[in-house]
């Protein structure tokens, strides 16, 4: 019976300093081991870390499979913009079988302030805190598994055509704006992925249900009270742990989405804490050969 467990220990994310004494000690390198930048080939030539390779994001498996020994990886650090794309892909990585991936938290966002236009400083919100509400919607009743037809019989195999084809996919078919599931909030089934008690005293989107990090998503607990006839939107904080929930979830079958930048992006006022600011730039070097 083929199996998933990654996905109890999601999110994979790793700090900007982390990346900063590896690269400094000549960590990365021209075979995919250390940093591996998902951005457009231009935002990357204008500028990057020192040594990290330029892949795109749906082409990260094939790369690494084609040019690493796989008795010589180190870690891998993916970074992307902020941290959407970045978590997606190292997702489905792990799955893969490199459990040395990492998505780097909040992507070149964090790295140094040049990077954050357009993106996490102007992508945080607060225009849902009064559309969220304390009352708890009942998930759904417990169904059947998605149903899988890949043309493979074996786990291995099933495997890794499902990981190829959410590859081939990419970010976007994963991606959803709280604009867009709220202006059909009836379309969709809404996993909240936070703590039962934050779901209770900051709220949620109305009709949300709880899903507990590292449990719920398991076979043997909630798991199948997904629908396999509905779009699922998943959402936690800041939209990088829901990407890599949602890469899981399209791998075994279900038609799931993660809403970008998560809480940020729509009750960031409300936010204590889960919440992105200028603290987390750390100011690393940037290069451009």
């Amino acid at each position: 019976m083929l199996r998933f467990h990654h996905h109890l220990t999601v999110p994979h994310l790793g700090v900007g300093e982390g990346i900063l004494q590896r690269v400094d000690l000549g960590y990365g390198d021209d075979r995919g081991n250390g940093v591996g930048d998902v951005r457009s080939a231009d935002d990357y030539a204008a500028g990057h870390i020192a040594n990290a390779v330029n892949v795109p994001v749906t082409d990260l498996l094939t790369h690494l499979e084609g040019t690493t020994d796989d008795d010589s990886k180190e870690e891998i650090h993916i970074v992307c913009y902020s941290g959407q794309s970045a978590a997606w892909g190292t997702c489905l990585l792990r799955l893969a079988g490199y459990d040395n991936a990492y998505s780097m938290l909040f992507g070149m966002c964090s790295w140094a302030e040049e990077f954050g236009e357009g993106f996490w400083p102007d992508k945080i919100g607060s225009t849902y805190v009064d559309d969220f509400t304390p009352d708890a919607t009942a998930k759904g009743p417990e169904g059947d598994l998605p149903v899988l037809n890949t043309g493979f019989e074996t786990g291995k195999e099933i495997l890794d055509a499902r990981i190829a084809t959410v590859f081939a996919e990419g970010f976007g078919e994963a991606a959803i704006s709280s604009g867009a599931v709220y202006g059909a909030l009836n379309n969709y089934y809404i996993a909240n992925y936070w703590s039962l008690d934050d779901y209770t005293n900051i709220g949620h989107i109305e009709g949300a249900m709880q899903y507990t990090p590292k449990e719920s998503m398991a076979l043997d607990a909630d798991l199948k009270t997904l629908p396999t006839n509905k779009q699922v939107v998943v959402y936690c904080w800041t939209g990088q742990t829901s990407a890599n929930l949602a890469a899981y979830l399209r791998v075994i079958g279900y038609d799931a989405k993660s809403l970008t930048y998560g809480a940020n992006g729509m009750i960031y006022d409300k936010l204590s804490s889960h919440k992105w600011s200028a603290d987390a730039i750390y100011g690393g070097e940037v290069v451009t050969d």
